[in-house]
């Protein structure tokens, strides 16, 4: 993954407090490039000895299967969950010049107006969430792939596009600037950091739930004494005061749960982002 990016930063922070539960130097290697898929063929072909572990996001484990024609690596023999360590929420944002207020006068405009949404690229969690909702809601919008969070949350102050769903980091100054509007956050329910969103679901759109997860995972064939001994250290590892904090500090919901937990979030997620994206007719070759 890309050099200060979300999953290099919470790896660095989790990584430095594993080392001393582990009693071993751990390296984290960038390896970016196609959407992660470098990064998981990199781990798809390692050893499952415990010595190479991937940091992954919600795109590598649970889209890109269904995404991508075909990967350069076998997706029949899937990675070994071990903790999905932390969780942000999108947000769903409109533009402030628009009547918009809530979900349910964001499906009645649409219906009556055309509209469109910015996201970070095609088949983002960012893209596939809003398609999501369109379809769950009978809306027809118009998508706009950007180049990463930034240039999609300026065309959305800008009025470029009239609806986008994004992290609260990237949209924070264009919200403080009144130049967007917040409607709802993704996750099944409200965020801590905004706590007077309503959620989707809540909005009338029953079971929407959608956030960004980073967690760990071993190469296939992993056993399972290895998958437990990683646990145990990421878990005394997140547990660390300072590691929360600092992931707090970044927006980062804090998960570290079993490996059943990380398994089952990674099964469901995947279900739901492969009929979102088989009704929308994408894919990447």
């Amino acid at each position: 993954m890309a050099p200060g990016g979300a999953v290099d930063t919470v790896s660095r922070l989790v990584g430095q407090q594993l080392s001393i539960q582990l009693g071993q130097p751990v390296v984290v290697e960038n390896k970016p490039g196609a959407g992660g898929i470098v990064a998981a063929s990199f781990v798809a072909r390692s050893s499952p000895d415990g010595f190479t572990v991937f940091a992954a996001d919600t795109g590598q484990l649970s889209i890109n299967p269904s995404l991508y024609k075909a990967l350069p690596y076998d997706v029949s023999k899937p990675f070994v969950p071990v903790m999905e360590a932390v969780t942000t929420p999108l947000f769903l944002a409109v533009n402030a010049s628009l009547p918009i207020h809530s979900v349910k006068e964001l499906i009645a405009y649409a219906k009556a107006h055309p509209l469109s949404y910015g996201s970070t690229g095609i088949g983002s969690v960012h893209q596939l969430s809003v398609e999501s909702l369109a379809q769950q809601t009978g809306m027809k919008l118009t998508h706009v792939p950007y180049k990463g969070a930034s240039p999609a949350a300026v065309a959305l102050a800008a009025n470029e596009v009239s609806l986008a769903a994004a992290s609260l980091s990237s949209l924070r100054p264009y919200l403080d600037s009144g130049k967007i509007r917040l409607i709802a956050v993704t996750t099944r329910n409200r965020a801590a950091v905004m706590p007077n969103v309503p959620s989707v679901a809540e909005s009338g759109v029953a079971g929407f739930d959608v956030a960004v997860g980073i967690g760990f995972v071993l190469p296939p064939g992993a056993s399972q004494s290895v998958a437990n001994r990683l646990h145990d250290g990421l878990a005394k590892a997140m547990a660390s005061p300072d590691v929360k904090q600092k992931l707090e500090a970044l927006g980062w919901e804090i998960r570290a749960g079993s490996q059943q937990q990380y398994d089952q979030r990674i099964r469901s997620d995947a279900a739901m982002y492969r009929k979102v994206i088989e009704a929308a007719g994408l894919r990447v070759e």
